[in-house]
């Protein structure tokens, strides 16, 4: 009984031991990051629509895209952090000029540009291969991205070099919830005891079809993320 007494007044101090060695070791960061992407798609169907498939492969080109907004972070031990967030992303994809046939005052090509937004909610799981103050880590995660809109640009070019830009959104037409999955490496460096920055090439792509067409369309992105963390 003795023992049992002593075990249990042991409880709370055992608890503010781990609670103070918790803080000590900064388990909770936050941080800003932004992500330059290359951004395109790749689409599938029936065998019946292989050949349309072909011609949009044919006049369809990756696209400059980004990520950007503000990350979480909790580090159960040296070797396991959980990362969610909450980000911004443009998306999307365009096409190569194309010819027209028109008289001479008319546009002789145009070009499509297709900048699609989504608001993600990222959660990843990185671990840690170096633990010291310099870290290199895998990072593999899911992210729900919540379609906002679709803005179009359509380049319209003349024969004597000049182009007028036609603007259109587009809040229609994909889903509204789509689900991606991630994967990267990564290096992280504390500047300090309080900040530390990192930096992470990352593969992020479409599982479900983002629209509901015969054709389905999957969007991917490589990027490098960058981000700079605060621990608390």
């Amino acid at each position: 009984m003795k023992k049992l007494l002593l075990l249990l007044a042991l409880v709370p101090l055992l608890a503010f031991g781990q609670k103070a060695d918790s803080l000590k070791t900064h388990k909770v960061s936050f941080g800003l990051s932004y992500s330059p992407d290359v951004c395109y798609r790749f689409l599938a169907g029936s065998a019946d629509e292989r050949s349309l498939i072909k011609l949009n492969n044919a006049q369809d080109r990756p696209l400059y895209g980004f990520t950007s907004g503000i990350n979480f972070a909790y580090a159960f031990n040296k070797k396991i952090v959980l990362e969610a967030g909450a980000m911004f992303s443009s998306k999307g994809g365009q096409t190569k000029k194309i010819g027209l046939v028109t008289d001479s005052a008319g546009p002789n090509s145009i070009k499509y540009v297709y900048h699609r937004l989504y608001i993600g909610l990222p959660v990843k799981v990185n671990i840690n291969l170096l633990t010291g103050r310099a870290k290199l880590y895998v990072t593999v995660g899911v992210s729900p991205d919540i379609y906002i809109c679709e803005k179009t640009n359509a380049i319209t070019g003349y024969p004597d070099g000049h182009t007028i830009t036609y603007k259109q959104t587009y809040r229609k037409g994909y889903t509204v919830i789509n689900l991606a999955a991630l994967a990267g490496m990564g290096f992280s460096y504390d500047i300090s005891k309080h900040f530390y920055f990192k930096l992470e090439p990352v593969f992020r792509c479409s599982v479900i079809p983002v629209d509901a067409e015969p054709i389905k369309e999957f969007i991917y992105s490589a990027g490098l993320n960058t981000g700079f963390f605060y621990k608390l």
